[in-house]
């Protein structure tokens, strides 16, 4: 039964803090019965094998795997087999294999991990007890059962009632409280149930409003699956708006158990029109407001957030929502999901429906004037020959077109450009490398996401596109016009070639001095040079190319609204005067690598009001000492000191980051101790040291090392050694 909250536990196990300390490698792969087998060996290669940004957590020190996505996607099923049961060997593993509905689904793929005799595990989740009982003979599953009424009143009331909610208990009566009794004991067991019917309750805690909802639906007619989809119609149909019923419908477009960026679906959401057109800068705020709904109604479930607890950083929906929410999508003509490899019915090989989603098929078996009246299409697992010039033709309407982790497409057409409507543009992990001049077309483009690509240059005219909101680019080239560009870039992502670099930071400075409504924005100079030589990053610090120029930096200063900011760069000549100019007063988050600083950047840092995260790359900090001196920081919560970090002390004064709750320190091999003064950190609830030296690891011994008492008040510490 979907909704008994399967998923759920074996997540909880998946994130736990034991498991990440046990386990070298970790893969969770999503099986299902829409998945072919090709495409689910893929997906574990790919994910276990650093192809992409799966579900892995490899050893420090260990080296990626030499096979390439396109290597892979060349592969029949037993040389995929035979790669991944070698990768696996001698590993100790674990393998979460999510939804396994059938005996024949695990009999295709368990010879494929090998028994190392090292504690490696595989844990299963689904809904017949025979796959399970045959999986494993020998072991007792765990069959989850139903809440009792009062499990499921004492659920439902924490839904209704979160402990950072604010409600006047003076609302909690009696008389709502039999109603709310009544009302999770009608659930029949079902934790997903409750939690639905706990985010619509919430919205109007009042006994008239809960007595309708409990007459409103025929409960006794129902059985208990049929029970969990009427309150997720109810809850659904109680959305303020249209547009927000249509936000949350377009959610299943995604692949079932993907982690989805909300910044790229509140970007989807603005492109396809959903969202009320009012002023530019409000469309955003708006949608993060759409969003927040569904997360508070439990529509939707956060699965990441940052480091501070602020932004949500990734998020799902239930595999019973998403199920629903495409029968529903499916009715009103707002979208369609065609898996070609899995069904080839020729019904799904044309589609007359405004949004299409293709998954797992190769671009050659499609028929594209099929799609002709297709205002959106977005691909996962596309696969491509590079040789279909035309795949454009059709698609005259588009108002969306993501191409993401596509293999085989090499190249935009020139005819892009006559996309005239086109609103959203992403070819991000592709092999295209170039982008054709008629882009400049497209008047009323947002978003274009090339991250991953091997793209070098845009044409002038990209840059002249007034629509232009959120620009995420591998590299900048030197070709930005003086004059007549875009000014309502909010998100501005690229890195830099070492090609003709002074050029660039002119064109650059040109680019970001007409732009006041900046959110967030990343340089990465350093990117190439790390990649380049692992091996030799003081050499690489300091290698003139790999400077960021003053003149730049000083711009942030007059950028209010930059809250993100990430630099991969040298800074290290600036001094202290030249540094209290470079970082932007309202700056919320903030990374540096490979700046090479030679002063202590705490003291200027430590002003920033509002930073609430700060971490400090590899090569960031020269220096042998750092200070956090009292009343600095006074609202950073989450800190990071990463990799090879120089400083060999570090000092913590009393009155300094009173709300710091996370602290990671990582290889940092050069501390002779952790820090002094850090028992004045009160409010610190977790401290990770990944990759520490012996010596270190010496001084942190529970009751016994040096250091001891100075983290003894922390809640959770993790010690993960570096040999």
């Amino acid at each position: 039964m979907g909704g008994l909250g399967k998923t759920t536990l074996a997540r909880k196990v998946f994130g736990s803090p034991q498991v990440k300390e046990k386990f070298s490698t970790v893969a969770w792969i999503v099986v299902s019965q829409k998945n072919t087998l090709t495409n689910l060996l893929r997906e574990i290669a790919k994910q276990i094998m650093d192809l992409g940004k799966g579900g892995l957590r490899r050893s420090e020190g260990e080296s990626s795997s030499s096979l390439s996505i396109q290597k892979m996607n060349e592969m029949d099923e037993l040389e995929l087999k035979s790669a991944i049961f070698e990768f696996f060997k001698g590993r100790n593993y674990l393998v979460v294999l999510d939804d396994v509905w059938s005996t024949d689904d695990w009999e295709k793929i368990c010879h494929i991990f090998p028994d190392n005799n090292n504690g490696s595990k595989i844990l299963i989740t689904n809904r017949d007890m025979n796959v399970a009982k045959h999986a494993d003979p020998r072991s007792t599953p765990l069959e989850l059962q139903v809440l009792s009424n009062a499990e499921s009143w004492k659920l439902l009331r924490r839904k209704i009632f979160p402990r950072n909610h604010e409600f006047k208990m003076d609302h909690y009566t009696k008389d709502l409280e039999a109603l709310g009794r009544k009302l999770a004991s009608r659930c029949g067991g079902l934790p997903l149930a409750l939690v639905v019917l706990g985010g619509l309750l919430r919205r109007n805690v009042n006994c008239d409003s809960w007595s309708e909802i409990l007459d409103t639906m025929n409960w006794e007619s129902m059985t208990n699956g049929q029970r969990c989809l009427g309150i997720l119609a109810l809850s659904y149909m109680d959305l303020p708006n249209y547009q927000i019923k249509s936000c949350f419908l377009y959610i299943s477009i995604f692949p079932k158990d993907c982690l989805i960026s909300p910044g790229k679906l509140i970007r989807l959401w603005v492109a396809e029109g959903f969202i009320p057109n009012n002023e530019r800068s409000a469309l955003e705020k708006t949608a993060k407001g759409y969003l927040n709904t569904l997360i508070e109604r439990s529509l939707v479930q956060v699965a990441k957030s940052s480091k501070t607890g602020e932004r949500v950083k990734k998020i799902r929906i239930h595999d019973v929502l998403r199920d629903w929410c495409i029968e529903e999508a499916q009715k009103s003509g707002l979208l369609n999901i065609i898996n070609i490899e899995k069904e080839m019915k020729p019904s799904l090989m044309a589609s007359n429906d405004n949004r299409v989603a293709i998954y797992n098929t190769n671009l050659d078996n499609l028929h594209a004037s099929s799609f002709g009246n297709s205002r959106t299409i977005l691909t996962f697992g596309l696969n491509s020959d590079g040789k279909s010039k035309n795949m454009l033709d059709h698609f005259n309407l588009l108002r969306v077109l993501d191409l993401q982790d596509s293999s085989g497409i090499q190249f935009l057409p020139e005819k892009i450009g006559e996309l005239i409507h086109l609103r959203y543009l992403g070819v991000r992990n592709t092999e295209v490398t170039k982008v054709p001049s008629s882009i400049g077309q497209l008047l009323y483009l947002q978003t274009f996401d090339a991250r991953g690509t091997k793209i070098t240059k845009v044409p002038i005219s990209f840059w002249k596109i007034q629509s232009l909101m959120y620009v995420y680019l591998p590299c900048f080239s030197e070709n930005v016009p003086r004059n007549e560009i875009t000014q309502n870039l909010h998100k501005l992502y690229m890195g830099f070639t070492l090609v003709n670099h002074r050029i660039k930071w002119l064109m650059l400075y040109n680019l970001l001095q007409q732009q006041n409504k900046l959110v967030s924005l990343t340089i990465d100079v350093a990117k190439g040079l790390l990649e380049k030589n692992e091996a030799n990053e003081k050499k690489k610090s300091t290698n003139t190319e790999c400077h960021i120029p003053l003149d730049l930096i000083s711009l942030f200063t007059s950028k209010k609204d930059l809250q993100f900011l990430k630099l991969y760069g040298v800074i290290g000549k600036f001094q202290y005067c030249d540094l209290e100019r470079c970082f932007p007063e309202n700056l919320t988050e903030l990374t540096l690598k490979m700046s090479n600083l030679y002063i202590n950047p705490m003291g200027i840092l430590g002003k920033l009001r509002y930073l609430m995260l700060l971490r400090l790359g590899i090569g960031s900090y020269q220096g042998t000492s750092l200070y956090c001196f009292a009343g600095h920081f006074p609202q950073l919560k989450h800190l990071s000191l990463e990799w090879k970090f120089i400083s060999k002390t570090w000092e913590v004064q009393d009155g300094t980051m009173p709300k710091l709750a996370t602290l990671h320190i990582n290889g940092c091999f050069y501390m002779d101790k952790i820090a002094i003064g850090l028992q004045h950190l009160t409010a610190l609830k977790e401290l990770r040291l990944s990759d520490i030296p012996p010596k270190i690891e010496k001084r942190v011994i529970k009751e016994e090392g040096e250091d001891w008492p100075i983290i003894s008040h922390i809640p959770f510490i993790n010690l993960r050694r570096a040999w």
